[in-house]
């Protein structure tokens, strides 16, 4: 088994909080890899129960990772966008 952390982070500047989480399948290892640094989402599952460290560290166990460039928000909410260049803009630099 792989075993993982990823940061939650609400806020900028805000202190994370660590979701520690169990991979079985090495494809799936191999793609959290690619996407470290990257903001994602974990598809996992949680088993209650199972025994020790002898299936995995903890009890969320990752079945895929899908990257996310996008940030969910509530209606209405927007992001401030810095405006676009010009080539007019970027020539003068």
């Amino acid at each position: 088994t792989w075993e993982g952390e990823l940061a939650l982070v609400s806020l900028p500047g805000s202190t994370p909080e660590k979701f520690t989480f169990t991979i079985w399948d090495e494809n799936v290892a191999r793609d959290v890899t690619r996407a470290m640094g990257k903001r994602v989402a974990l598809h996992y599952e949680e088993k209650v129960g199972l025994p020790g460290s002898c299936v995995g560290d903890t009890r969320y166990y990752v079945s895929a990772v899908t990257v996310s460039d996008e940030i969910p928000l509530a209606a209405g909410v927007m992001v401030p966008t810095p405006p676009a260049r010009t080539a007019a803009s970027a020539a003068s630099r």
